[in-house]
C-alpha cells in the first residue's frame, strides 16, 4: 500500500512538471486527476484507520446521531 502511494505521488510530481513545461490543458487535467487519486487514497487510509481504532463502547456513534435527529423532526 505504501509503495502504491509513493508511486502515485511521484507520478503526480512528474505530471505537474510536464504540465508546467508544456502548458497543455490535457496534461493539466491529468495532473488534477492524479491529485484527486491522491486525496481519495488519503481519505480511504484515514477512514480505514478510524474504523480500526473505533471504540465500540463510545456512545453515540455516527448512525445513532443521524437516527436520533431524524426521529426528533
Amino acid at each position: 500500500m505504501r509503495t502504491v502511494c509513493v508511486l502515485v505521488q511521484i507520478l503526480l510530481c512528474g505530471k505537474a512538471v510536464a504540465a508546467g513545461l508544456s502548458g497543455s490543458l490535457s496534461v493539466i487535467t491529468s495532473v488534477i486527476d492524479s491529485a484527486v487519486d491522491v486525496v481519495s487514497g488519503v481519505l480511504m487510509w484515514w477512514s480505514n484507520r478510524a474504523v480500526k481504532k473505533r471504540n465500540p463502547y463510545c456512545y453515540p456513534q455516527g448512525i445513532v446521531i443521524i437516527y436520533s435527529l431524524i426521529c426528533n423532526l
